[in-house]
């Protein structure tokens, strides 16, 4: 890909000033790092086929809400249903995964 001379000027003016540089880094680096982490410490602790269902599923709720949130986007009904499923789904599943670990955890015990 090559960038037009032109569009260097407009890069260099927008990171100009080394503050704008930092938070964008940081923006880049840190929340990023940070559910990396999250996510990990999260699968960690549960079975892998909950873990991808999970990581799947809460996605496209997850976006639509901050897209509702922060975009001013609006979701119709059956969106907002959709979204209300797939957290049910997830509640229902940790719910399950809850139930089956006890029992385990017993067993061990004995």
């Amino acid at each position: 890909m090559t960038i037009a001379p032109h569009g260097l000027m407009h890069l260099r003016a927008a990171m100009g000033d080394w503050r704008s540089l930092s938070v964008l880094i940081y923006l880049g680096l840190g929340p990023t790092a940070l559910a990396y982490v999250c996510y990990c410490a999260g699968v960690a602790r549960c079975r892998s086929a909950v873990a991808g269902l999970v990581a799947s599923m809460i996605e496209p709720a997850v976006a639509a809400g901050l897209a509702f949130l922060f975009l001013n986007e609006t979701l119709t009904a059956w969106q907002t249903l959709g979204c209300l499923m797939l957290l049910t789904a997830i509640v229902i599943l940790w719910l399950d995964e809850q139930r089956s670990s006890v029992p385990a955890a017993i067993a061990t015990q004995s």
